[in-house]
């Protein structure tokens, strides 16, 4: 299940909003921690979109053989083991 960005960003200004009601350091300290709790979900989400695109550009490039990749390189000719 994907949360969207605005809803984890709404809930952090509500965090906020409490945490500036508050009089307890205490109370204060737990719901910047939940503020940063939220960040990080917001954080591991973004790196797992970008680790799966990376991934699926991975999956979409063809691999080169080592066969091929001779083959390419006799058709230069521009090697110094040419005799």
């Amino acid at each position: 299940m994907q949360v969207s960005y605005q809803t984890v960003l709404k809930k952090m200004e509500e965090k906020v909003v409490e945490a500036k009601k508050e009089t307890s350091e205490v109370k204060i300290r737990e719901h910047i921690q939940a503020i940063k709790t939220l960040c990080e979900v917001l954080l591991e989400e973004q790196m797992e979109i970008k680790q799966t695109s990376f991934q699926s550009k991975m999956v979409e490039q063809k691999p080169i053989s080592m066969a091929n990749r001779f083959e390419t390189e006799k058709e230069e000719g521009d090697s110094i083991f040419d005799f």
